[in-house]
C-alpha cells in the first residue's frame, strides 16, 4: 500500500493549502536548504503520531513551532495535514484565533466511509490484521510507524556525530524503529531504581523500628504492685476497681487545700494581730457600740450644718441690704456732681435735643473749613493758570501765523529754482554736442573734405573744425552746469528749511491743543469745586491761617458741646437708677439701723460661723477616725470567716490557733505520702505507654517487613522481565547486524566507495554500542570513528535503516522515505546510493538539496524514467504556485 497524496496546510514552510500527487513509483524533492524538504516529512511524521521526533516541548509550544508564521494572519485559521493512502484518508488539524490554539483533531476515513475519531480509534484502525490487539501506548504505533518508513537527517546526524558508546546505541536503535521499546526500556530502569531506593529505605525504616523497640524496653521501670497497694490504702484508697490518678488526684488536691487554708489562718493570725482579741463574739460587739456612737455623732453634725445655713443666709441678707444702701448713697452723690458739672459749662437748660442741633451744625461748620483747607492750594494754583495760559495761547498763536508766512515764502522761491533747474536740464547744447560727435566720427571713418550737413568745406581739415566747435560748446555747457549745481544747493537748502517750519508749525499746533485741553480741564476742575455742598465762597477767600484758627475754635467747641451731651446722658441715667433705688427704699421703710450698724451685725454673725465650722471639723474627725475602725473590724470579720465556723465565735482565738498548728504537720505528712504514690502511678502510667508504643512499633516492623518483601518482589520480577525483553540488544540483534548475510552488511559492501573484505562489527553490552572494522578474522578490529568517513557512517546508517525497511512487517503500507540521503557523501558515494535507490521496489520518497544528484538519479535509472517525479521547491514560503512539478513520458 503506498501514499497517494499529501495535502499541507499553514505547516511550517507551506502557507495556504499544498496538494502532493505522489502516485509516481518514485518522488524527489528538491531545494535550498530551508526550503521547506525536511517540513515535508516533519508533516507525515505529525499526521501519524501527533509528534515531531526532531522538536522538543510540549503540544502547544510544537504547535507554535509548526505555524506557518510568515503566511498566516492567525485569526481563524486551521494548520492540517492530511495523508491518502489506499483509498483511506487520514487527516489531523488544529484551528488558531489569534494567539490562542484549538485542540487538535484527527480523523481517519475509510474508502468504505467509515470514520474514525481520536488517536485511539486511528490507531486500532493502523494496527489492524497486523498488530490487533497489541498495546503500544498513546501515539506509540503511530511513532514505529514513522521509525520503520522514515529517515530524517537528525538521525543520521546522531549516529554519525556522537562518540559515545550509549549515545550510538540509542542512536542506532531510533534508526531500527526502536525508539520506543528505548523509552520504555529507560521508564522501567527508572522504576527499577525507584524500587531499590524504596526498599533501602523501608530497610532502614525495619532497623529504626527495631532499635526503638530494644530502646523502649531499657526504659521501663520496675514497680512492686503489693507495696504500692499497701501504700494507697495508708493514703486512703482502697476502691482499685475506680480510676486511681483520678482518686490519686482528688485526694492530692484535697490534701493541698487543707494544708493551705491552714497556713492562711496562721499568716492571717499574724497579719490581723489577732491575738489582741479574746473571740470572735469580742469583735461583732465591739462593731455594734461603734456604730451606736457613730449614728449620735451624724445627728449633732446635721444639726450644727443647719444652724450654720441660716447664718450663711442672714449674713447674706445683710450684705445686699447694706449693698443698697451703698449704691443709693453713690448715686446721689454722682447727680450732685454732674450738676456742679453742667453748671461750670453754664448749662441751666438740661434740653438734649437743642444741645444735639448745636453739635450738628457745629460738626458742618468744621467739614466747610476741612473741605475749604484741603481745596485751598489747588484752588488758588488753578486760578493763577486761569489767569496766565490764555497770554501764553495768544502768544502761540502769533508765533504760528508768523511760521505760516515763513512756509509760504519758501514755497514760492522753491517753485522758482525748481523751474530753473528744469530749463537746465533741457538744454539743447549737450543734444547738440552729442550731435557733432556722431558727425565728427562719420566724417572720419569716410575721411570727407565737405561737410556732410551743410555740404560747406572749411579752410581746414573738417575733422578740425568740428572738434573745434565741440570745445567751444562744450565749454558753454560746464558753465551752465555749475549755474544748475548751484540752484539745486540752493533749493535742497529751501527744502531743509520747509520742513523744519513745517514741525515747528506742528508743534505750535500741538502746544495749542495742549494749553487748550489745560484751560478746559481748569475750568471743569474749579466748577465742580463750587458745585460741592460743603463750598462756602467766603470760607474760600479766607486764608490758611484764617482757616486753620477757624477750624481749631469750631473743634474745641465740638468738644465741649460732646462733654455736655455725655454729662446730661449720665446725670438722667443716674436719676433713672434713683428712682429704682427709691423704690426699693420704700420696700424697706420700717428699717431703723444705718449701714454701719448692718455691718456690726454682719461681724458678729461670721465669727458665729467660723465656731460652727471648727465645731464641724472636729465632729467630722471623730465621725471618719469611726468608720475606719468600724471597717477594720468588718474586714477582720470578712478575713475570718472563711477559716471560722459560726459555732466556733465563742471559743479563744489561742485555742483555735493553736489547733491548727498541729493540723498543718498532719496535712504535710500526707502530701508527702501522696507524692510518694502519685510518682509510682505515673511510672506505672509510662510503662504503659512504653507497651503501647513497643506493640505499634511491632505492628509497624511487621507492615514494613511484608511491604519491603513486595517492593523487592515487584523489584525482581522487573528486572527479570527487562532481561528477557532486552536480550535482544545484547545478543539477537548484535548476531543480527554482525551477520555475512544481514542485508546491512550488504547494504554496507555496495554503499562502501572503498570495497574490501572488510566487515563492519557491532560490539557492545548493556545499551553501549561500539561499531569497528574487522579486517581478518580473529583480530581484534578497528575503531570505526578511526576507520570511516562521515560519509561511509552515513552510507551505514543509511543501509541499517534500508535493511529494517526491507525486512518490516508492521503495516501493509510499502514506502521508503529519506531525508536528503547524500548528506557527507562523496561523488564515489552518492553513484553508489543511486544505483541502491534506484533497485527499491517500493514506493521511494527522498529529498536532496543538491541539483547534481537529482540529474545524476534521473540518468542513472533513464529506465524507469516515466516513474520518477520532482518536486521542485523555489522558495522558504511555500504555495502551489512555488513548487514546481516535473515528472516524465
Amino acid at each position: 500500500m503506498k501514499i497517494d497524496k499529501v495535502n499541507i496546510k499553514n505547516f511550517k514552510n507551506y502557507f495556504g493549502e499544498v496538494c502532493f500527487d505522489l502516485t509516481k513509483r518514485i518522488t524527489i524533492l528538491h531545494g535550498d536548504n530551508g526550503f521547506g524538504k525536511s517540513s515535508f516529512f516533519d508533516a507525515i511524521e505529525w499526521c501519524f503520531t501527533n509528534k515531531i521526533s526532531r522538536f522538543d516541548g510540549n503540544d502547544g509550544e510544537i504547535k507554535r513551532d509548526i505555524i506557518n508564521k510568515n503566511g498566516i494572519s492567525l485569526e481563524e485559521e486551521t494548520v492540517t495535514v492530511s495523508i491518502e493512502f489506499g483509498g483511506n484518508k487520514l487527516t489531523r488539524w488544529f484551528s488558531i484565533s489569534g494567539s490562542e490554539f484549538g485542540n487538535t483533531q484527527v480523523v481517519l476515513v475509510e474508502k468504505d466511509g467509515s470514520v474514525h475519531r481520536g488517536q485511539g480509534p486511528v490507531e486500532n484502525f493502523l494496527k489492524r490484521g497486523v498488530f490487533e490487539g497489541t498495546n503500544f501506548g498513546r501515539g506509540g504505533y503511530g511513532q514505529l510507524i514513522k521509525q520503520t518508513y522514515i529517515l530524517s537527517q537528525n538521525q543520521v546526524a546522531a549516529f554519525v556525530i556522537t562518540e559515545d558508546p550509549s549515545e550510538r546505541f540509542r542512536a542506532l536503535a531510533n534508526i531500527m524503529g526502536f525508539k520506543a521499546l528505548l523509552n520504555e526500556s529507560d521508564n522501567m530502569k527508572k522504576i527499577y531504581s525507584s524500587l531499590v531506593t524504596q526498599s533501602d529505605i523501608v530497610d532502614k525504616e525495619i532497623n529504626a523500628c527495631s532499635e526503638s523497640i530494644k530502646s523502649k524496653e531499657e526504659t521501663k521501670r520496675q514497680i512492686d504492685i503489693f507495696d504500692f497497694n499497701l501504700k494507697l490504702q495508708n493514703v486512703g484508697i482502697t476502691n482499685f476497681n475506680s480510676n486511681i490518678d483520678m482518686q490519686i488526684k482528688e485526694s492530692q488536691q484535697r490534701a493541698l487545700s487543707n494544708k493551705i487554708n491552714t497556713e492562711k489562718f496562721i499568716e492571717l493570725y499574724d497579719e490581723l494581730h489577732l491575738g489582741r482579741f479574746e473571740n470572735v463574739d469580742m469583735i461583732l460587739q465591739q462593731i455594734n457600740q461603734k456604730r451606736i456612737v457613730q449614728n449620735n455623732l451624724k445627728g449633732r453634725e446635721d444639726n450644727t450644718k443647719t444652724l450654720q445655713t441660716k447664718l450663711k443666709h442672714r449674713i447674706s441678707t445683710l450684705k445686699n441690704e447694706q449693698k443698697n444702701i451703698q449704691k443709693y448713697n453713690e448715686i446721689r452723690e454722682g447727680i450732685k456732681v454732674k450738676e456742679q458739672e453742667l453748671g461750670f459749662y453754664g448749662i441751666s437748660d438740661f434740653n438734649l435735643e437743642i444741645i444735639k442741633e448745636n453739635l450738628s451744625d457745629l460738626r458742618e461748620r468744621a467739614s466747610r473749613i476741612e473741605f475749604a483747607l484741603s481745596f485751598q492750594p489747588s484752588i488758588t494754583s488753578n486760578l493763577i493758570q486761569q489767569q496766565s495760559l490764555p497770554t501764553e495761547l495768544k502768544f502761540l498763536s502769533r508765533r504760528k501765523d508768523s511760521l505760516n508766512n515763513k512756509k509760504e515764502r519758501l514755497l514760492v522761491l522753491r517753485d522758482k529754482l525748481t523751474h530753473v533747474i528744469q530749463e537746465c536740464k533741457d538744454n539743447l547744447l549737450v543734444q547738440l554736442i552729442s550731435n557733432m560727435k556722431d558727425i565728427q566720427n562719420y566724417v572720419v571713418a569716410n575721411k570727407l573734405e565737405k561737410c556732410p550737413v551743410c555740404s560747406s568745406i572749411p579752410d581746414g581739415k573738417l575733422d578740425s573744425c568740428i572738434e573745434h566747435n565741440i570745445l567751444s560748446y562744450t565749454a558753454k555747457v560746464q558753465e551752465d552746469t555749475f549755474y544748475l549745481n548751484k540752484s539745486i544747493l540752493l533749493k535742497n537748502k529751501i527744502e531743509s528749511n520747509l520742513r523744519r517750519t513745517e514741525e515747528r508749525i506742528s508743534e505750535s499746533d500741538t502746544d495749542l491743543t495742549r494749553i487748550n485741553l489745560q484751560i478746559k480741564r481748569l475750568e471743569d476742575e474749579y466748577n465742580k469745586y463750587k458745585s460741592n455742598i460743603l463750598y462756602s465762597e467766603k470760607l474760600s477767600q479766607s486764608s490758611i491761617t484764617t482757616l486753620n484758627i477757624e477750624l481749631k475754635d469750631t473743634i474745641e467747641k465740638i468738644t465741649l458741646q460732646q462733654k455736655i451731651i455725655e454729662s446730661i446722658i449720665s446725670l438722667n441715667s443716674l436719676k433713672e437708677e434713683l428712682k429704682g433705688e427709691e423704690s426699693i427704699a420704700s420696700l424697706s421703710a420700717k428699717r431703723t439701723r444705718t449701714e454701719n450698724e448692718i455691718g456690726q451685725s454682719i461681724i458678729r454673725f461670721n465669727k458665729a460661723i467660723e465656731r460652727i465650722s471648727i465645731y464641724l471639723e472636729k465632729l467630722e474627725s471623730d465621725l471618719k477616725r469611726l468608720y475606719s475602725d468600724i471597717q477594720d473590724d468588718e474586714f477582720v470579720i470578712k478575713r475570718i470567716s472563711s477559716f471560722i465556723k459560726r459555732e466556733q465565735y465563742g471559743v479563744p482565738i489561742e485555742v483555735l490557733i493553736n489547733s491548727e498548728k498541729k493540723s498543718l504537720k498532719k496535712h504535710e505528712i500526707n502530701i508527702n505520702k501522696l507524692s510518694d504514690v502519685h510518682e509510682i502511678q505515673y511510672s506505672f502510667k509510662i510503662n504503659q505507654q512504653i507497651e503501647s508504643q513497643i506493640k505499634v512499633l511491632e505492628e509497624k516492623k511487621e507492615f514494613l517487613i511484608s511491604k519491603k518483601e513486595e517492593i523487592d518482589k515487584i523489584a525482581f520480577a522487573l528486572r527479570t522481565h527487562m532481561g528477557k525483553l532486552f536480550d535482544f540488544f545484547d545478543s539477537d540483534a548484535k548476531d543480527y547486524l554482525n551477520s555475512d548475510t544481514s542485508p546491512i552488511q550488504k547494504y554496507y559492501r555496495y554503499l562502501n566507495p572503498l570495497p574490501s573484505n572488510s566487515l563492519i562489527q557491532f560490539d557492545g553490552s548493556d545499551e553501549k554500542l561500539s561499531i569497528k572494522v574487522l579486517f581478518q578474522q580473529g583480530v581484534s578490529g578497528s575503531n570505526a570513528k578511526n576507520i570511516l568517513s562521515s560519509g561511509q557512517l552515513n552510507v551505514l546508517a543509511i543501509s541499517i535503516f534500508l535493511a529494517i525497511n526491507e525486512g518490516q512487517n508492521i503495516h501493509s503500507l510499502d514506502f521508503v522515505a529519506i531525508d536528503d540521503p547524500i548528506q557527507n557523501m562523496d561523488d564515489v558515494n552518492q553513484y553508489s546510493i543511486c544505483d541502491v535507490l534506484g533497485q527499491i521496489k517500493k514506493q521511494l520518497i527522498f529529498s536532496t538539496h543538491d541539483l547534481d544528484f537529482v540529474k545524476l538519479f534521473l540518468k542513472k535509472n533513464e529506465h524507469v524514467k516515466e516513474d520518477i517525479q520532482v518536486f521542485s521547491f523555489t522558495s522558504p514560503y511555500l504555495n502551489q504556485e512555488k513548487i514546481k512539478h516535473i515528472s516524465y513520458k
